[in-house]
C-alpha cells in the first residue's frame, strides 16, 4: 500500500514539473503545420520560376506574368 502511495506521489510531482511549458494546443499546432507546408510549397514554386528565368525559357509575353508570381 505504501508503494502505491509513493508511486502516486511521484507521478503527481512529475506531472506538476512537466506542465510548466504547455506549448501549442491542437489547433495551433495544426495551423502551424499548414503554414509550414504552404511556405515549402511557395519556396518550391519560387525556385521553379527562378530556374525558368535563369535558363531563358520564359517567353517575352509571359515575363510580366511570371515576374508577378
Amino acid at each position: 500500500m505504501l508503494q502505491i502511495i509513493k508511486s502516486a506521489l511521484n507521478f503527481l510531482n512529475w506531472k506538476q514539473n512537466n506542465t510548466a511549458s504547455p506549448g501549442l494546443n491542437f489547433n495551433e499546432q495544426k495551423e502551424f503545420n499548414k503554414i509550414e507546408r504552404e511556405i515549402k510549397d511557395l519556396e518550391y514554386e519560387r525556385k521553379q520560376i527562378e530556374n525558368l528565368f535563369a535558363e531563358s525559357k520564359v517567353a517575352d509575353a509571359d515575363i510580366t506574368t511570371k515576374a508577378k508570381e
